[in-house]
Parts: structure tokens; sequence; C-alpha cells
């Protein structure tokens, strides 16, 4: 299909080897000197259809991508449900826009067992890095065990 401007706004391919784009849509535009393009695909991670994932793309640089492990956010290959990879300070923002002076932004760590015990950890985060010598530390924890 062509858009208006004469430009590809979709496609569809067929391949069955891994890194075979499966199809895609993609929309592109120029204005005031700059060309942007969006492309949202699916390429075949191995040889199945089963191993698809799908990938975001804002001019030509990978975005995102979600794949049977979890949504990767400057990582092509999440090892977790939300995996986020930045090489800035400011990785993640929760912000709240609301008047009241009580609506502050909130995070909550909710766990749901279906057999809680007194002794269930209910959430925590974890402060860890690399030291010097590369090796992974855990660095401090904030947590919190329900009250007996």
């Amino acid at each position: 299909f062509n858009s208006a401007a004469g430009g590809p706004v979709d496609s569809i391919y067929t391949g069955t080897t891994a890194g075979s784009v499966l199809g895609q849509f993609r929309a592109y535009g120029t204005g005031a000197g700059v060309t942007a393009e969006s492309v949202f695909r699916t390429v075949l991670d191995g040889g199945s259809i089963t191993s698809a994932n799908f990938q975001w793309l804002l001019n030509n640089s990978e975005q995102m991508r979600l794949t049977s492990t979890g949504l990767g956010i400057g990582t092509s290959s999440p090892s977790t449900r939300l995996h986020v990879v930045s090489s800035s300070r400011s990785v993640a923002t929760i912000e709240s826009t609301d008047d009241g002076a009580l609506n502050g932004p909130y995070l909550d760590l909710f766990r749901n067992s279906a057999t809680p015990a007194a002794n269930d950890y209910l959430g925590f985060l974890q402060f860890s890095g690399r030291n010097t010598t590369g090796v992974a530390v855990d660095y401090a924890w904030i947590g919190r065990k329900p009250p007996k």
C-alpha cells in the first residue's frame, strides 16, 4: 500500500529463517528538512512463527522489542517481563500532574499470592550494580514482610 504522498506505509514479507521479517507497518514523512520514519514489524527469532517477536523502530533505530520473555526498552533481548536499559542517568520517570496536595506519584508493588504466608516478602526495591572488578553486588534493599 502507498500513502497519498507515494511513500510505503505497509509491507508483507514471508520468510522461514531466523531474522526474517514477516510483516511490517512503515510510515514516514518529510517536513521542515527533517525525515522521520516509524516502523513496527514482526521478526522471526528462530525458524518458526512461534518464535516471532515484535520490534518498534524510529528512524531505523530499534526502540523496543516484545519477545516471549518480556518487553525490552533499550535492549533487544529482555531477560524479565520489563527490561529497561539506558546509558543515561534518567531511566524512568513516574509523574503525577494532579493538583491535589495528597496525590503525588504512586508506585504500588502488589503481591497477589494464592497461598499467602506470614513470612512472605511483600515486595522490595534492590540497589545493585557492578564494583570496580565487574562483579555484581547487592548494595542495599528496602523490603517489607507482613506483620505477625
